[in-house]
């Protein structure tokens, strides 16, 4: 490298984000060094910028708004660079030196550069696109290659990029780096497909990070480079090779799982890819690929056959074809038969209905002879959707062609089924018409045209005398059968209590949404007092259910050992957890008796339901925090969201402690502060579940239905949030694992991680079982406790007078040196029994968890036949005027003896019996140490315009405070 030096002039725009070039003059010799020291500065500093906040959600022009602003003008003074470069080397006739490391780190940057800028995106504009195709022809021309493809897999090259931004393709650092991603993902479509066998080790894993995430536009991106590294041949058997296939394949398993219409059919399209490798290499291979095709079939048909959702019928209907095989799928002839003939009666669009009639003939080819035994029902579904499809005054050609096509393979498929067809009256008139249709690309003869003719009789039919009788021979069968199945509902089992008579289908659920809409549970309070009797029945729903409505019979409900059961065969509680019967508060049995045994067990070992010296001392660690926070300000832009200006945002401050804490409990560690925006996104969904629900079970519980009416009823909304949080736990318990391998000693992952290598252990010890365990337990340490906190302040607020005896106690007790702690609880009675007084007037479970009987008893002197549904109305017993004498005032004292101690506590805010909340020692010692350090250094007070008052919540599992800006003042 010789003479003369490069000048260029650089303004600093941006915060030390960017520098945006206001001109660049090059003049010289491009053997310089410094030109070429120059031209690597600029490039470097036009790549896009790190995504500074949000990381946990997908990308948007906010946050690149500064960047967008200069980002044509770098592009367009690196092209003029670029372009002054080329004229200087050829009018001076000299040849660059390819192989020195500037040149070479030059050539990589432009790369890289272009790569992130190749397609519109939120980071650029279309103006950049165009400069970043004009920058791909500068870089041939000064390189002189032929495509990109050419210079990567020259001198290691392809190697060496990697390796300069592989920190920003790692998986703590990618969703900073979305560029980074989209210029992964243009590497891989540039390279040939047969020079990537010698680098799977290097482009694999960023693919396999990518996919293992919970934001699905990311699951999309990863899938499409997953399916360009697969797609050839020779990346097929290095597959093989280095033992990445079956990799591959437990990843992509994973998601089949997961009900989301973006990502399932490039995530078909990858598993047939893959599956299709296994079965090319290798004779001993075989017997894998036909067993994991059948899995996957399995559980896409699992999917299929009771989904509502109109996206996801499409996309699983697009993708069934894909992994239909004449040999390995024969077992599954009748069940897919079965859901052809489901999607063509009930066909809710005409894409589905497309990709409907498409699969049906992929599927009568292939299968052909097997079809025989169940060709009755698609003839029958296939006839009922041509008589559709014809009146209906415009309709798709294709798709008539289509129907055409498989009701022409059905007829000619075998001798004995066109007989049967045949001796179909319908049929026989068909092929009296000689109607010609052409049949999948051939001309063939079927006579379909006077099924048309027979369909349009029988709705233009002029009735006679003997058609009007039949007619009201219907309507009053009709009438029969609604009203014995009105009887039936309206009617109780004898020797039950006292009860409703409500409507056919819905029971008496209509008179609680008319009484109280928002929580309609208040109605059983009020009808019971109508009908004089502390327990009462009715029907909800289907479901005979029996309410308490007092102490003496609530308690009796939570301790009686036939009312231990749960309902957990309702199609929301198995939708929740994978389809099957997982998880600690929402099972029984056997099964859920030795999970909360071993559960509780050994979390007690790390602190969870007793005093633990350790896990106390961390756990202030962790109050502390909290305190600095709120003392001293937010650190970052995750803090800002929560906390900034002396404004707390309750309850959503509170969650990175709550959830740091039974974090601690579950996986031996904590989260960094720097961390607490991705705990702050968990405990947001967390909350969006419990709201997406309803104490008493909603319409989703009650009628399972309704789950396919997409998000009217919520259940959308519920089960995305609850997928999202198993998503998050799942993708930590592959980090412990990483971290740990599979001998475990910290926390409660670890012990069940080892009890999962034992032989001969229950099969109900699986992974799946542990990630339900683990959300059973995080969700209401999160969702309870901050709850609990946020009202406990609000009345704070709106009673002066007891905020003041709180306070006065504490400084007496404890003072201004140091934080209250568990042992300072016995000293503290008046906090306590604010904190009690708080949980009775604001039940969060107004009629704890639904229970269920598992045998015919007795209860209160009635008889309680087996599978009743059983509702302890613990709201109603908290504000029974019998009872508390003034319960709609908010009075501590009711919870202290005359000499000023507590006494007992009557609330049963955490249940009883053996199905006691298991957190109820941890939420309370939790609870405690948050409100009283809260009351101790702080003086609370409203902020105009924002949800304050009592009356501020929201319905759902759980009743929930409305979120709420709240201004802290340092208390002296």
């Amino acid at each position: 490298m010789l003479q003369n030096t490069s000048k260029l002039y650089i303004a600093i725009t941006m915060d030390n984000l960017m520098r945006e070039l206001e001109g660049l003059k090059i003049s010289g010799n491009i053997m310089d060094e410094s030109l070429w020291s120059g031209c690597i500065d600029l490039i470097e500093k036009s790549f896009v910028p790190q995504k500074q906040c949000g990381n946990e959600r997908p990308c948007e022009e906010k946050d690149f708004r500064e960047y967008r602003i200069i980002v044509d003008r770098n592009l367009r003074n690196i092209k003029s660079m670029l372009q002054h470069i080329i004229q200087s080397r050829n009018e001076a006739n000299v040849q660059i030196d390819y192989d020195n490391i500037l040149v070479k780190t030059f050539a990589m940057n432009l790369i890289y550069l272009i790569g992130e800028m190749h397609e519109k995106n939120v980071w650029n504009t279309a103006e950049s696109v165009s400069i970043s195709k004009e920058l791909t022809d500068c870089f041939y021309q000064l390189y002189l290659y032929l495509d990109i493809s050419q210079f990567l897999m020259e001198n290691n090259n392809l190697s060496m990029i990697l390796e300069k931004f592989r920190y920003k393709l790692q998986r703590d650092n990618w969703k900073t780096y979305p560029s980074a991603v989209t210029w992964y993902k243009w590497i891989l479509l540039q390279l040939k497909k047969s020079n990537l066998y010698d680098h799977i080790r290097e482009v694999l894993p960023t693919a396999l990070i990518i996919i293992d995430d919970y934001v699905s536009e990311n699951v999309v991106i990863g899938l499409e480079c997953l399916y360009q590294i697969m797609q050839h041949s020779y990346m097929k058997k290095g597959l093989i090779d280095t033992g990445y296939a079956d990799v591959i394949y437990h990843a992509l398993e994973r998601l089949t799982h997961q009900r989301n219409a973006r990502y399932v059919v490039p995530l078909y399209s990858c598993l047939t890819n893959l599956l299709d490798t296994l079965d090319i290499w290798g004779n001993n291979l075989n017997v894998f690929e036909w067993t994991k095709r059948d899995e996957i079939l399995a559980t896409l048909l699992d999917n299929m056959e009771l989904e509502q959702d109109v996206e996801l019928r499409h996309v699983y209907m697009l993708s069934l074809p894909q992994l239909l095989n004449n040999i390995g799928c024969a077992k599954w002839c009748e069940r897919i038969a079965r859901i052809l003939s489901e999607y063509c009666e009930h066909h809710t669009d005409l894409r589905t209905l497309k990709a409907t009639l498409e699969t049906a003939k992929t599927y009568l080819v292939i299968f052909n002879l097997r079809v025989a035994a169940h060709c009755i029902p698609l003839y029958t579904a296939f006839l009922k959707l041509h008589f559709d499809l014809t009146e209906t005054p415009t309709f798709d050609m294709g798709i008539m062609q289509n129907l055409e096509d498989c009701i022409c393979l059905l007829y000619e498929l075998t001798p004995s089924i066109g007989c049967a067809i045949i001796r179909d009256d319908r049929m026989h008139l068909m092929i009296k018409s000689k109607f010609q249709v052409q049949c999948l690309g051939d001309i063939k003869y079927l006579e379909i045209k006077q099924i048309i003719r027979l369909f349009d009789k029988i709705c233009n039919y002029s009735p006679t005398t003997l058609d009007v009788k039949m007619f009201f021979v219907v309507i009053i069968a009709l009438l029969l059968i609604i009203y014995e199945y009105y009887k039936y509902l309206s009617s109780k089992p004898p020797g039950t209590p006292p009860g409703v008579v409500g409507l056919p289908l819905i029971g008496i659920y209509w008179y609680c949404l008319w009484y109280d809409y928002k929580f309609p549970y208040r109605w059983f309070g009020y009808y019971s007092k109508k009908l004089k009797s502390k327990v009462i029945s009715c029907y909800l729903g289907s479901f005979f259910t029996v309410i308490a409505n007092d102490y003496a019979s609530v308690k009796e409900l939570l301790l009686k050992e036939e009312f231990e059961g749960r309902l957990s065969d309702a199609y929301f509680i198995k939708a929740r957890a994978f389809n099957k019967k997982l998880g600690i508060f929402f099972t029984d049995g056997d099964e859920w008796r030795e999970q909360r045994r071993f559960a509780l067990r050994h979390m007690r070992d790390f602190g969870f339901g007793r005093r633990h010296e350790i896990f106390e001392t961390k756990s202030m660690e962790e109050l502390n925090i909290l305190m600095d926070m709120l003392k001293n300000g937010p650190i970052n832009e995750n803090e800002k969201k929560i906390y900034k200006d002396g404004l707390a945002l309750f309850p959503n401050f509170l969650y990175p402690f709550f959830i740091n804490n039974i974090w601690e409990i579950m996986f031996g560690y904590r989260f960094e502060r720097s961390k607490y925006g991705k705990l702050c996104y968990f405990s947001e969904k967390a909350m969006k579940f419990v709201r997406s629900g309803d104490t008493m079970g909603g319409a989703t519980f009650l009628w399972p239905i309704t789950c396919s009416f997409g998000n009217l009823f919520s259940f959308t909304d519920a089960m995305e949030s609850n997928y999202i949080m198993l998503d998050f736990l799942k993708k930590y318990l592959y980090k412990y694992k990483e971290m740990h391998g599979e001998n475990g000693e910290y926390g409660f992952v670890g012990s069940y991680l080892n009890k999962l290598k034992e032989s001969n252990i229950p099969s109900s010890y699986t992974e799946e079982y542990l990630l339900l365990t683990l959300l059973d337990f995080i969700l209401p340490a999160i969702i309870s406790t901050s709850s609990n906190i946020t009202f406990a302040i609000k009345f704070m607020m709106h009673f002066p007078n007891v905020a003041k005896k709180v306070k006065e106690e504490i400084h007496t007790v404890v003072g201004s040196g140091r934080l209250p702690t568990w042992e300072d609880r016995n000293k503290l009675p008046y906090t306590e029994a604010t904190i009690r007084e708080t949980m009775r007037y604001e039940t969060l479970t107004p009629l704890g968890v639904i229970r269920r009987c598992t045998k015919d008893t007795t209860f209160q002197g009635y008889f309680i036949p087996n599978n009743t549904t059983l509702i302890p109305n613990i709201a109603e017993i908290n504000h029974d005027p019998d009872f508390w004498g003034d319960p709609k005032n908010f009075r501590p004292e009711r919870f202290l003896k005359d000499d000023g101690q507590l006494n007992k506590d009557f609330s049963l805010p955490f249940g009883a019996g053996h199905r006691l909340c298991a957190g109820e020692t941890f939420a309370r010692f939790m609870i405690f140490e948050v409100f009283a350090t809260l009351m101790q250094n702080f003086d609370f007070s409203f902020v105009e315009g924002q949800p304050t008052r009592i009356e501020d919540k929201f319905p759902g599992i759980v009743i929930t405070p409305a979120e709420t800006w709240i201004r802290l003042k340092p208390y002296s």
